[in-house]
């Protein structure tokens, strides 16, 4: 009896396999395609605008073609900009839209090669490209207020939120820094799991941050609590505005203005500034 009834349960084990086998199967794919899914979303890569259709354009003005854009930002309805290389390096403060003539300017001390820069505290920092050096200054009178040596890395974009700076240094790394410009956390930029390398000038705009990345016609905005690019915008249509006598003479410079919600958008030596406005 034993010896046929192990029989028969084997025979029965043996007739229904194949049909556990697929529901098991069914199930583990049912039960796992959430986080396939899942997994996929959250490794997408961003989607790509044209700027056409993420801005509307308002506009253009005069800029400065001498200007090697580092910093471009406005603070309480003024423009201010800082400029790059050797013995050139400068800030134009309070910038007539109209005629892009800055109303003071002052070179920056030491010839050193100006970067990023944007206004804190009534404090407006300037970050040097490899003196390890951040400038200090008074955003009115553009007197050196101080300056804060040993920065640790190349200084490239600099933004802020009004609490804290956020800096890059041409890596897929952004750098979150106090007042004295030291570093309490790095926030990894990846788009689609990938790291986005080149970050360039920054503009904080609504609680995110508009990157330009260098050598590129792409504007990337980063959400600045994980890091992930959101949106890219294809900004090639601007492409023919290039002098196109230097090959850095690039896409370099996004200004945001609060009192009017209006984006400036220019590039290194160019002679025209684009003014949009976002689309509703």
């Amino acid at each position: 009896m034993k010896k046929t009834s192990l029989t028969a349960n084997k025979n029965i084990s043996r007739r229904h396999s194949p049909a556990f086998r697929i529901l098991f199967f069914a199930l583990m794919i049912i039960f796992a395609l959430p986080a396939f899914f899942g997994c996929t979303a959250a490794n997408a890569s961003a989607p790509i605008e044209k700027l056409s259709d993420a801005l509307r354009k308002e506009g253009t003005l005069p800029h400065d073609a001498n200007a090697f854009t580092e910093g471009l930002f406005f603070h309480k309805g003024k423009l201010y900009e800082s400029t790059g290389l050797k013995n050139y390096s400068e800030i134009h403060a309070d910038i007539n839209l109209n005629t892009g003539k800055a109303a003071s300017s002052i070179k920056l001390p030491d010839n050193a090669f100006g970067e990023g820069s944007c206004i804190m505290d009534d404090n407006l920092y300037v970050l040097t490209y490899t003196e390890g050096k951040v400038f200090v200054f008074d955003p009115q009178s553009l007197t050196l207020k101080r300056t804060i040596d040993g920065y640790p890395r190349e200084g490239w974009g600099l933004t802020t939120d009004g609490k804290q700076l956020y800096a890059g240094d041409g890596s897929s790394h952004l750098y979150v820094l106090d007042e004295n410009t030291k570093t309490t956390r790095t926030i990894n930029i990846t788009d689609g799991g990938k790291p986005v390398e080149n970050i360039n000038e920054l503009e904080w705009i609504d609680g995110k941050i508009w990157a330009n990345i260098w050598q590129s016609s792409d504007i990337v905005i980063i959400n600045p609590e994980n890091g992930k690019v959101e949106r890219r915008i294809d900004c090639s249509e601007l492409k023919d505005s290039a002098p196109h006598e230097n090959a850095d003479d690039v896409l370099n410079g996004i200004a945001y203005d609060k009192t009017t919600g209006k984006i400036y958008l220019t590039g290194k030596r160019w002679q025209t500034m684009f003014v949009f406005s976002p689309r509703d």
